[in-house]
C-alpha cells in the first residue's frame, strides 16, 4: 500500500491490471471486474456513448421525477422517516429508471421492494472478505462446492440472486422489442444491446448485456446513496457550512434564474453546492481501495524495487486526506479550501482526484451519480432541514420559513 498521491500515476497507469481483488462474484465479467488492461479498453469503447454526459443528460426527466416523489413520501412520513432508507430508495428508482425504463418502486411503495436492497447488503461484506483474500477467492471460484456456495444465480431468492431475477426480467422486456427512436425514450438496456463489438460486426452478447446491467444497478445505486449520507453527515458536522449552502440555495431560488425542478446546468453555476460535494467527495469516498498488478520490470519508489506480479495499491481515503497536499486541516470538512487554493495547487488537486478511481479506469456511471447528488442535495435542503439524533440516524422536518409546507406536507408538482 503507498498513499502518495504523486505516485498514483505510476500504479494506475494506462496499461495496469486489476488483481483479483476485483473477481469475488464468479462468472459475472463486467467492465469493472475485468481484469485484463486490454479487455477493459474493448469493453469501455462499446459502453462510452451510453455513458455519456450528452446522453446523460436526456435522461434527466426521469431524475427529476424520482426527485419529486422522494420530496412528497418525506413530507408525508417526516415525523418517523428514516432519512438513509429514502436515499437508498431514491438512488435505487433513479438508477433502475435510467437502466430499464421504469423505477423498481421503492419511492412509491415507500419499503424495501422485494427486499432487493437488503439482498445487496447481505453479500457485501463476504464479497469484500474474498477479495481481499485471493487464495480463498480462487478455491471459491474453482472448486464445486465453492461454486456451489458462492455463485450467485438468477433463481437464487436472496443475496445478488435476487438482483439477478430483477435484471433478467428488464432483459426479456427489452428482448423483441424496437430501440426507441430517441435517446429520451430509451434507456441503458437498450442502449447495451445496440453496442458494437470493437470491428464493429455485431452487439453485446446477452451475457454481456446482463452483465453490464447488473453492474449499472449495483455502482448505480449503493454508491450514491452512501455519497449522499455522507455529504449530509459531513455538513451536520460543520453548521457554519450547512448554513451558508442553505443561504445560497435560498438565494438561488429567490432570485428566479433556477426554475424548479432545477436543470442541472443550473445547479452547476452554484458555487457553494458544487464545492461542498467536491469536499465530501474528498473526505469521504465512497471506495476504500483500488489494487493493481505491478507489470513486468517492476516499480520503483523511494529507491526500494517493488517487483512484477506485487499487487499494489493506494486508498483515496488516505491520498486525499493528504496534509502535504491539502492543508493541516486534510481531516476537516472545509470546502472553503477549494475557492482558497492556489491555481497551480489546484490543478494537482484535479490531476490527483480519487474520488471515482483514477486513470482509465475512473467510474463511467460518475455522470448520472454526479447529477442525481446536484439534484437532491439541492432539493432537499430547498424543502427541509435536514436533523440527526444522538444514534446518528438521519431524518428530516419541513422548513416553514420557505412557505413550502403546509400542515407537515409539501406538495410539488413536475412543472
Amino acid at each position: 500500500m503507498i498513499n502518495k498521491p504523486h505516485f498514483l500515476p505510476t500504479i494506475y497507469h494506462r496499461t495496469a491490471d486489476k488483481t483479483e481483488f476485483y473477481n469475488p462474484n464468479f462468472g459475472t465479467i463486467s467492465l469493472f471486474s475485468t481484469l485484463k488492461h486490454e479487455d477493459h479498453v474493448v469493453i469501455k469503447r462499446r459502453l462510452g456513448a451510453a455513458y455519456a454526459m450528452s446522453s446523460v443528460k436526456r435522461y434527466e426527466a426521469r431524475i427529476d421525477a424520482s426527485v419529486t416523489q422522494f420530496l412528497n413520501g418525506l413530507a408525508d412520513t417526516y415525523r418517523t422517516a428514516d432519512l438513509d432508507d429514502w436515499l437508498h430508495w431514491f438512488a435505487y428508482d433513479v438508477i433502475s429508471a435510467i437502466l430499464a425504463g421504469k423505477p423498481i418502486g421503492f419511492l412509491e411503495q415507500r419499503t424495501d421492494v422485494r427486499g432487493l436492497i437488503a439482498s445487496f447488503a447481505q453479500v457485501v461484506w463476504p464479497l469484500e472478505f474474498l477479495g481481499r483474500i485471493p487464495k480463498l477467492s480462487l478455491l471459491a471460484r474453482k472448486t464445486w462446492l465453492g461454486r456451489k456456495l458462492f455463485t450467485a444465480k438468477a433463481r437464487d431468492t436472496s443475496g445478488i440472486g435476487a438482483l439477478m431475477a430483477e435484471r433478467d426480467v428488464w432483459y426479456d422486456e427489452h428482448v423483441g422489442h424496437p430501440r426507441p427512436e430517441t435517446l429520451e425514450d430509451s434507456d441503458l438496456i437498450y442502449q447495451f444491446m445496440a453496442a458494437k463489438t470493437a470491428d464493429k460486426s455485431s452487439t453485446m452478447s446477452e451475457y454481456d448485456v446482463k452483465a453490464e446491467a447488473l453492474l449499472a444497478m449495483l455502482g448505480g445505486s449503493a454508491t450514491v446513496s452512501d455519497a449522499l449520507q455522507k455529504l449530509f453527515r459531513n455538513l451536520l458536522a460543520q453548521p457554519r457550512c450547512l448554513a451558508l449552502l442553505v443561504s445560497e440555495i435560498d438565494a438561488a431560488v429567490a432570485s428566479g434564474h433556477i426554475p424548479i425542478p432545477a436543470p442541472f446546468t443550473s445547479l452547476q453555476t452554484l458555487p457553494y453546492l458544487s464545492i461542498c460535494i467536491r469536499e465530501s467527495f474528498r473526505l469521504s469516498p465512497s471506495t476504500p481501495l483500488f489494487p493493481r498488478v505491478v507489470p513486468a520490470g517492476g516499480v520503483v519508489f523511494n529507491e526500494q524495487l517493488i517487483p512484477a506480479g506485487t499487487a499494489l495499491a493506494s486508498s483515496p481515503w488516505i491520498t486525499m486526506r493528504d496534509p502535504e497536499v491539502y492543508g493541516e486541516d486534510a481531516a476537516i470538512f472545509r470546502p472553503e479550501r477549494w475557492m482558497e487554493v492556489e491555481p497551480e495547487r489546484k490543478r494537482d488537486w484535479d490531476r490527483w482526484d480519487f474520488h471515482w478511481g483514477f486513470g482509465s479506469r475512473t467510474c463511467l456511471g460518475k455522470h448520472i451519480a454526479t447529477i442525481e447528488i446536484f439534484k437532491c442535495v439541492f432539493e432537499l435542503l430547498r424543502t427541509f432541514e435536514i436533523l440527526m439524533n444522538k444514534d446518528g440516524i438521519l431524518s428530516v422536518r419541513p422548513r416553514e420559513s420557505n412557505g413550502a409546507a403546509k400542515e407537515g406536507r409539501t406538495k410539488l408538482e413536475m412543472s
